[in-house]
């Protein structure tokens, strides 16, 4: 007896082996999976920003303050210094696994070496992205006012 990984009827119908169908189900699986996961944090998200609308109707008609808003909400949210340097920790970090594939994949095949470089590029881009950031935010911030002379 012959067993597969996939009905032989499958095979069948789509004309291909067992083998090269798997091959086309696994990565299809892969997506759809990846589209249930995506849609599914959207819902929650909503589900979650409708139910802070409901309490804070519900809070301003009794007259109470408005709750705040979750802390993963953009507009109230204060950045601090801890999370404006995820940008430049990011950017080593894949800058880094860049040159590891790089160092890595670079004795195995040429046809490897511009997949490696992604990861480093990202990388590069991210501190870039970063340097930028840093220079806007400094240029936004007023100068702090020459201290009084003393006599």
């Amino acid at each position: 007896m012959h067993y597969s990984r996939t009905p032989p009827i499958l095979a069948e119908i789509f004309g291909f082996s067992p083998d090269q169908i798997s091959g086309v189900v696994i990565p299809i699986a892969g997506i759809i999976l990846a589209g249930i996961i995506t849609v599914s944090g959207m819902y929650f998200h909503n589900r979650r920003r409708e139910m802070w609308h409901e309490t804070a109707r519900i809070a301003l008609e009794k007259g109470q303050p408005r709750p705040p808003l979750g802390h993963d909400d953009g507009d109230d949210k204060k950045s601090t210094p801890h999370e404006a340097n995820h940008g430049v920790r990011g950017g080593m970090v894949q800058t880094a696994v860049g040159a590891g594939l790089w160092l890595m994949l670079g004795s195995m095949s040429d046809r490897l070496r511009y997949i490696r470089a992604i990861p480093g590029f990202i990388g590069v881009a991210l501190l870039l992205d970063a340097l930028l950031a840093a220079m806007f935010r400094r240029k936004d911030q007023p100068r702090p006012q020459d201290p009084p002379a003393r006599s």
